[in-house]
């Protein structure tokens, strides 16, 4: 008599774990144990009999990372994205190792396809940011920034980021006013002392602009004169609360100071 069906599945208390399973449970043990070259051994022959490739890729190209073999790393990841392309985690890695690797076209490259997977992926727009940074395309990085900001406005990293950037295109009001920005919602972060420098810079920055410009245009001059605070917001200048408060205290020196204006200067 043929045993019923139903006890076929049945799993009996002492039989063997598949062996695929006993490779996969001695690689992460050998990895535990940082013997990270016989654990890609036995993760490879684990999938050879019939482990989960792609956590198992993953898995071996974290080893690869942590071995200093950041482009075997890569490969691993790419082929294991090949498999299951709708995951975002074989994404995820892949960036964090070429921002480490300084791979930064193959980060950008992976960023934008983890973002058409995901589009409010904020590492992925965080990391699209940085990568833009570090190769010096600075407007493409303040799309990426603004986008962070617009899903997440309080997040006093991303007006950091969108700080220095504006910095670096020297759009002095607009990074001091993220910089102070940045110390309204962390006053005691780890931005905090890095932006008072910037704001310390950029106060001196924008108060020879406004020098040259008052130097240059009579009707500001005369305003500066009469109501400096107003004639220094109305062109668009933003300075720190110190700045502002010094400036206000020693304007009418700095005015007494300037030559008559000139007509012959051009002012950007």
């Amino acid at each position: 008599m043929s045993e019923p069906s139903f006890r076929k599945n049945i799993v009996k208390p002492n039989s063997p774990s598949p062996l695929w399973q006993r490779h996969l449970s001695k690689a992460y043990q050998l990895t535990e144990e940082g013997q990270l070259h016989k654990a890609l051994t036995y993760f490879e022959r684990a999938i050879e009999m019939g482990a989960d490739t792609y956590s198992c890729t993953l898995r071996m190209a974290e080893i690869y990372r942590d071995l200093g073999a950041p482009q075997i790393a890569m490969e691993c990841l790419e082929k294991a994205m090949d498999l299951v392309p709708e995951r975002t985690q074989g994404y995820e890695l892949l960036i964090a190792i070429t921002l480490e690797a300084q791979d930064f076209t193959r980060a950008i490259e992976a960023c934008k396809k983890l973002i058409k997977m995901a589009p409010r992926h904020v590492m992925a727009h965080t990391a699209l940011a940085t990568a833009y940074i570090q190769i010096e395309e600075f407007d493409k990085a303040l799309r990426a920034v603004n986008v962070l900001i617009r899903f997440e406005p309080e997040t006093a990293d991303h007006h950091f980021k969108k700080a220095m950037i504006c910095q670096a295109l020297q759009s002095y009001a607009i990074a001091a006013y993220h910089f102070c920005y940045v110390l309204h919602l962390e006053p005691d972060g780890i931005h905090a002392s890095a932006a008072h420098d910037s704001l310390g810079v950029l106060d001196q920055c924008q108060v020879n602009q406004i020098l040259l410009l008052a130097n240059d245009d009579k009707v500001f001059r005369l305003k500066l004169q009469h109501n400096p605070l107003d004639a220094v917001l109305e062109r668009g200048f933003y300075l720190s609360e110190y700045g502002l408060q010094t400036f206000l205290e020693i304007s009418s020196q700095l005015m007494k100071n300037l030559p008559e204006p000139c007509h012959y200067r051009i002012y950007n």
